[in-house]
Order: structure tokens, then sequence, then C-alpha cells
């Protein structure tokens, strides 16, 4: 890139990239450059699509390890009815007991009304302490 004439001192080429520009010996590119290029081109390798990237690292095997296992699992929840001894069910009768559910649910309201006595009306604290 050799110039015929200097540019002024304050415009852009007067800088010293243009300066080491000037000097540096021109490149030639090689004869067969452009076939070079397309080679690297067509060498180079597309990247795969998502789907073939996810499922390529399972292999055979794995995929078919898997599927089994599901395939039981589902078997065994759905399908397999589970062994009920029925005379256990008979001799041990079923314990309900609600006695102190109705007390325990009064005291904890009455501690919540005490902790926060402005959050309720007369009425309601009457009606909580039940006279």
């Amino acid at each position: 890139m050799n110039r015929p004439s200097l540019p002024d001192e304050d415009s852009l080429e007067s800088d010293a990239v243009w300066k080491l520009l000037d000097e540096a010996r021109p490149v030639v590119a090689s004869p067969r450059f452009a076939d070079n290029v397309m080679r690297a081109i067509r060498l180079e390798e597309a990247p795969a699509p998502w789907w073939k990237r996810f499922a390529l690292p399972l292999s055979l095997g794995g995929l078919t390890a898997a599927t089994a296992a599901i395939a039981l699992t589902v078997h065994a929840v759905f399908f397999v009815a589970p062994a009920v001894n029925t005379e256990v069910a008979k001799v041990i009768p079923p314990v309900v007991s609600f006695e102190g559910v109705q007390e325990a649910a009064d005291s904890e309201v009455l501690v919540a009304a005490a902790d926060h006595l402005d959050r309720f009306s007369d009425t309601e604290l009457v009606s909580m302490i039940e006279f």
C-alpha cells in the first residue's frame, strides 16, 4: 500500500497505524486460497440438531433398560393388587377418638385471641369464652 502523496497532518491517514501499513510489505494469497477455504468449510461439521444431541448419548441398551424399568413400575403400581390380610383387619377394630380435638381447638383459638386482642370484636371474644 504505497501512497503517492502524504496526507495532511490532521487527517486520520497520518496516524501511526497508517504509517506502519505503508511500510509493511504486501501479502499475496496463494493460488489455491479459495479452494483451501472451501474445503475447510465443507470439512467443518454442522452442529447436530438438539434432539440428536439429547438422544445420542443414550445407548440402545440403556434405553431398553430404562423402558423396561418404567414398564415394570407401571405394571406393579396399576395392575398388581396388593395382598390384604383380611383376618388382621377383622381382629383389630379401628380406633377413632375425637374427644380431645374440640378442647385443643378451643384452647388454640383462645391463645390466638389473647395474643391479638385488637383483631377481635367484643362480641367475638365473648362468644369464644362462652359466657
